[in-house]
């Protein structure tokens, strides 16, 4: 621990348990793991020398970027005894280039941080954002390759990283891209640099923790407008799955358009009714559809916005409408009435204009502070959508939980972004096992999730081919052999 002080100085050393309990879990459904200690640098050299001390005593490192909550599992470790490296004091915002649009961020760097430099210095410039924490890291985000509200390309976060510099587990740096030449003039313009591109093995990995990125963000737009679609049945969401994909692929409406059924809308307008079954069966579909005829909300709900110049807005929204001649079921919200809603409103003001807010947490205080997202990977078409909603109402409802779900637009494929709300702790227990059939269902039936808690990572990794985990392994082994950084992480425990 003194030689760890030498590093960072005392005061970064963090070994109070008041202090650690808040790195022992999320709202999520993640097992409490209390760490050793909490180590805070601020500068790539200390992280490369924490690295290095790690190796000496073989102590497990687990990474974080700050502390704020997701459902992912986002700030907790998985080894009991093993030293947190929180990222969140690397917080400098090392570059914005407004004129080639890219920024140049550390792991501390959040969306309100970010947003808050946009809007005072460079107005021009906008930024994807999440439906999570404004004080979300902006790269976590990206290298654990989340999505965003906002405008396409730049939804797809992972696709705007532009160039890294990633410290490995044995404490050398790598510079990816374009910056493996000293002096590269194109580090964060051309990704591809020469010979391997290996940006990606940094992604979703225990392979090195990664210290800057450089980001493409975009050019504020000339014009915006919005709409909200809604379906009246359920047995709709197959059209609504359908038209989204037509639009997305043809550019028509902007990036990651959402698609929520209507109890995980209302859940941002009303309090969760415990007199009714008092949470041990799902809410009644009849409770369901009489509150949404209440408050205006359809079956499912679609969001999205336009973007362009005032005469690309104009002609959108005319392609919009003739594609919705195809689907009938399909109407166009009142906006008056979508505006008196608080999720929509939230997401056609904040979201699609770069601004981000709170309704993760909304979500996660609906039912009593647990919130775990599944989030399986679907095609857009009718069948597909049928098929998820099909397996979610019915593993929801055999664990008592209710069927809450958004999907969030990709561009070929949408995330079918299931929200397992729960009381805590009372409902955790039973919401793990509910958590795990999900996954083992969805995946049974083709459907694997795109990210996930690392309390599955086990189970999932059971499922994945052979020949692929026979090559993380591999990687694993060569970055890391002493199995030092956040092992079991995305890839199977490398134990010799």
């Amino acid at each position: 621990m003194r030689d760890l002080e030498t590093i960072v100085g005392p005061e970064n050393v963090l070994t109070d348990p008041a202090y650690l309990a808040t790195y022992t879990r999320d709202i999520s459904i993640v097992q409490e793991t209390w760490p050793e200690a909490v180590v805070r640098p601020a500068f790539t050299v200390e992280v490369q020398r924490i690295m290095r001390w790690a190796n000496k005593y073989k102590v497990p490192v687990f990474v974080t970027s700050g502390s704020c909550y997701q459902g992912y599992g986002g700030v907790t470790s998985l080894t009991p005894g093993c030293l947190v490296l929180d990222l969140g004091r690397m917080n400098r915002i090392l570059e914005i280039n407004d004129k080639l649009y890219y920024v140049v961020i550390e792991p501390g760097v959040t969306y309100r941080q970010l947003v808050k430099e946009f809007d005072e210095k460079y107005p021009h410039l906008i930024l994807d954002v999440i439906g999570g924490s404004p004080e979300a890291s902006v790269l976590g985000n990206a290298i654990s390759r989340g999505v965003g509200h906002t405008w396409w390309p730049y939804a797809e976060h992972f696709e705007c990283v532009c160039g890294m510099e990633v410290v490995l587990p044995t404490g050398e740096v790598v510079r990816t891209g374009s910056g493996q030449l000293s002096g590269s003039k194109s580090w964060h313009l051309f990704k591809w640099g020469y010979g391997p591109w290996i940006d990606g093995i940094f992604t979703q990995s225990n392979f090195g923790v990664v210290t800057k990125i450089g980001l493409w963000v975009a050019p504020r737009p000339e014009a915006y407008d919005w709409f909200v679609i809604a379906c009246p049945k359920e047995e709709q969401v197959g059209e609504m799955l359908e038209f989204t994909g037509k639009v997305m692929i043809r550019g028509i409406i902007g990036g990651g358009a959402t698609i929520g059924n209507a109890l995980s809308s209302l859940s941002a307008n009303i309090t969760y009714p415990w007199e009714i079954n008092g949470g041990t069966a799902p809410l009644p579909d009849e409770w369901i559809q009489e509150k949404a005829e209440e408050h205006g909300v359809g079956a499912y709900n679609l969001f999205g916005g336009i973007y362009g110049t005032e005469e690309m807005v104009e002609l959108r929204w005319k392609q919009l409408k003739e594609i919705m001649r195809d689907y009938p079921n399909l109407y166009i919200m009142d906006r008056d009435m979508a505006l008196r809603h608080a999720e929509f409103a939230h997401r056609v003001l904040y979201d699609h204009l770069g601004y981000p807010h709170r309704s993760l947490f909304g979500w996660a205080h609906w039912r009593g502070g647990g919130l775990s997202f599944y989030s399986p990977i679907a095609p857009f078409t009718r069948e597909d959508a049928l098929k998820m909603q099909e397996i979610g109402k019915k593993i929801t409802a055999k664990w008592g939980f209710d069927y809450m779900m958004k999907y969030v637009s990709g561009l070929r494929a949408i995330h079918h972004v299931g929200l397992l709300t729960y009381k805590v702790p009372d409902e955790v227990e039973r919401a793990r096992h509910c958590f795990l059939d999900l996954i083992k269902t969805y995946m049974d039936h083709g459907y694997y999730p795109y990210r996930c808690n690392p309390w599955a990572d086990d189970y999932i990794l059971s499922r994945l081919d052979a020949g692929y985990l026979k090559v993380i392994t591999k990687i694993k082994r060569a970055l890391d052999p002493n199995n030092i950084l956040m092992p079991g992480y995305y890839c199977p425990e490398v134990i010799e």
